[in-house]
């Protein structure tokens, strides 16, 4: 799963070069497009300064380039990127947890073996508060990594691209 966060990464990566290639100064200006039609076979998207960005468009295609400007595809980059780290934060909480069993689980062969208990906590405590989060952290896991496999099907047709995800 590790390649697959690290591909989609690099494909974020690549179409926010994209947005800003298209003006340097997004940061800047409002690069909101808009769709201006001049006639019944269409017309020309512009910037909101007034330049024309395309013109003699059919009035289909100037909505679709005006609807998906610059501005919103950094915008769902920013959103893409924040599912990610979420999704790798998940993926740390899992580990994590999985470890956590395994501890306790020495920790109570250990007290079963010698009569002692050397572990951190109280057994039972511990093994109710992992078994809280054993009831969610896969379930979460499961949506997580289906948005993750979806977004990265977006990119099917570029390079590295596996069907395996």
């Amino acid at each position: 799963m590790d390649e697959l966060v690290v591909w989609l990464r690099d494909q974020l990566e690549r179409d926010e070069q994209i947005a800003y290639a298209v003006d340097g100064s997004l940061g800047e200006l409002d690069l909101t497009w808009k769709y201006e039609p001049e006639d019944e076979l269409g017309g020309r998207v512009v910037s909101a300064q007034g330049a024309d960005i395309i013109y003699d468009v059919t009035t289909a295609v100037g909505e679709h380039v005006s609807e998906h400007s610059p501005r919103r595809v950094l915008r769902e980059i920013q959103n893409d990127r924040e599912m990610l780290r979420q999704y790798e934060q998940l993926l740390r909480a899992h580990a994590r947890h999985a470890e956590a069993e395994a501890e306790l689980a020495a920790d109570v062969a250990h007290h079963e073996r010698t009569g002692h208990w050397e572990g951190p906590g109280n057994p039972e405590s511990r093994r109710r508060a992992l078994r809280r989060e054993g009831d969610y952290l896969p379930a979460m896991l499961v949506v997580m990594e289906g948005w993750v496999r979806r977004k990265a099907a977006v990119y099917a047709h570029r390079p590295g691209y596996s069907e395996e995800w």
